[in-house]
C-alpha cells in the first residue's frame, strides 16, 4: 500500500501497522500546522471597520505588538484585500483543493 508521506515529495511504502504511525506523524504534522497558523500575525490596517472573519464570521483577537508599535490580529490573513483567519482560510482552501491536505488518504497508488 502506498501513502502520502507528512512532505508531500516524498512516498512511504508499507503495512498498516507502519501507516498507523504514518498517520500519527501527520495528525502531530497537522496540529502543529494549525498551531503556526494561529501564531500568524497582520497589522491592524488603518481605518479598518472591525468586520469579522469572511468565512467563520468570528471577531479577531487584537494585540499590541510592542517591538513593531502597533495593533495586530492574531490569527489572521489579507487575501486579495480580505482578511481572515489564518486557520479558516487554510480549512477553506484545503476543502476546495487548492492546498494538499495533511492527512490525504485518497492520492495513495496500490
Amino acid at each position: 500500500m502506498w501513502e502520502a508521506a507528512a512532505n508531500d515529495d516524498d512516498v512511504v511504502m508499507g503495512n498498516s501497522a507502519q501507516g498507523e504511525s504514518n498517520t500519527k506523524d501527520e495528525g502531530a504534522n497537522s496540529a502543529r500546522n494549525i498551531e503556526e497558523l494561529k501564531r500568524k500575525t497582520l497589522a491592524v490596517p488603518s481605518g479598518y471597520n472591525n468586520s469579522p472573519c469572511a468565512i467563520c464570521k468570528e471577531p479577531f483577537e487584537r494585540r499590541f505588538n510592542e517591538d513593531e508599535e502597533d495593533w495586530q490580529f492574531v490569527n489572521a490573513v489579507e487575501v486579495d484585500g480580505t482578511i481572515y483567519h489564518a486557520t479558516c482560510n487554510a480549512n477553506q482552501t484545503r476543502s476546495i483543493g487548492l492546498l494538499p491536505s495533511p492527512v490525504d488518504s485518497t492520492s495513495g497508488n496500490q
